[in-house]
C-alpha cells in the first residue's frame, strides 16, 4: 500500500518584527463547552500576552515566529522532511474581499502562496485545508476552488491524486449533503476532495455524496466518535467501499 504521511499546517501567525503585531500568539482564552468545566478556569476570555505568554502549549524552539517569514516557512518544510512527512496542508479562510478570514479576522491568502513557494527543494507538497467561513455555501466554495486552481493549479508544488490537487473540506456537513451530491461531479473536474467525518452521520453523507474521501481531523483519541481509534478500521473500510 502507498501511504502518504500528511500533516495539517496553519498560516495565521504574526509578529511585530515581521507583520507588525501579533496575531493569534495572543489569541484569547477559549471557553469549554461544559459550564462546569468552565468555571475551573477564571481566565477564560482573557488574551495571552505573548512573548511569555503565547496560546499554545507547545513554545517554539525559534520563538513565536511570524508565518509570512518565507525563511521561517522554508525551515518548517525542511524539517517536516527530515521527519518523513509528505504533505503540508495549508489552512485556507477563503478569497480575500470575499470572507473576513478567522474568528480572529485573519486571511492566510497570502501566507498559502508564500507556503507554496517555500516548499520548492525541500520535497514537501502541499493541499489545502478549506475552512469555514461566515455565508459559505456551495457556490461560495466553487469560486474559492476555481480561485485557488487560476492562481495554483499548474505548480509542481501541490500534492495530486489522480493528477488532481488535494481540498480538505472542514466542517463539510455545514452543507446539505444532497447540495455535496450534485455539485461533486464538477468540482471533481478541478480537485479530489476529502470531507469531514465527526460520526456515523458524517461517514454514510461523506460516501453517499460523493465525496473523494473522508477525515476524522482530531488527534485526541475519542474526541468524536470517528475519531476513536477502535473505529478506524471499519471507518476505512466503509470508505474504501
Amino acid at each position: 500500500m502507498n501511504l502518504t504521511l500528511s500533516t495539517f499546517f496553519y498560516l495565521w501567525y504574526g509578529n511585530p518584527s515581521t507583520d507588525g503585531y501579533w496575531n493569534h500568539w495572543n489569541h484569547t482564552v477559549l471557553p469549554h463547552w461544559t459550564p462546569s468545566v468552565n468555571e475551573q478556569y477564571p481566565n477564560v476570555g482573557t488574551s495571552h500576552d505573548p512573548p511569555s505568554s503565547i496560546h499554545s502549549v507547545y513554545y517554539p524552539s525559534i520563538g513565536p515566529y511570524s508565518s509570512s517569514n518565507t525563511t521561517t516557512l522554508k525551515s518548517q518544510f525542511l524539517q517536516m522532511s527530515s521527519t518523513t512527512i509528505q504533505v503540508a496542508i495549508l489552512s485556507w479562510w477563503g478569497r480575500p474581499g470575499y470572507t473576513k478570514g478567522d474568528t480572529q479576522g485573519t486571511s492566510t491568502d497570502k501566507q498559502v502562496g508564500l507556503a507554496i513557494k517555500a516548499t520548492e527543494g525541500t520535497g514537501v507538497k502541499v493541499a489545502f485545508h478549506m475552512e469555514p467561513y461566515e455565508g459559505r455555501d456551495i457556490q461560495s466554495f466553487k469560486d474559492d476552488v476555481s480561485y485557488l486552481v487560476s492562481l495554483y493549479g499548474s505548480s509542481p508544488n501541490l500534492h495530486r491524486v489522480n493528477g488532481k490537487p488535494v481540498f480538505y473540506v472542514y466542517d463539510s456537513y455545514h452543507i446539505p449533503y444532497d447540495v455535496w451530491r450534485s455539485a461533486l461531479p464538477s468540482l471533481k473536474e478541478m480537485g479530489f476532495f476529502y470531507g469531514l467525518v465527526l460520526n456515523k452521520g458524517d461517514l454514510k453523507g461523506v460516501v453517499d455524496s460523493g465525496f473523494d474521501g473522508g477525515y476524522t481531523y482530531f488527534s485526541q483519541d475519542g474526541f468524536t466518535p470517528a475519531s476513536s481509534s477502535g473505529s478506524w478500521f471499519k471507518l476505512c473500510n466503509t470508505l474504501r467501499a
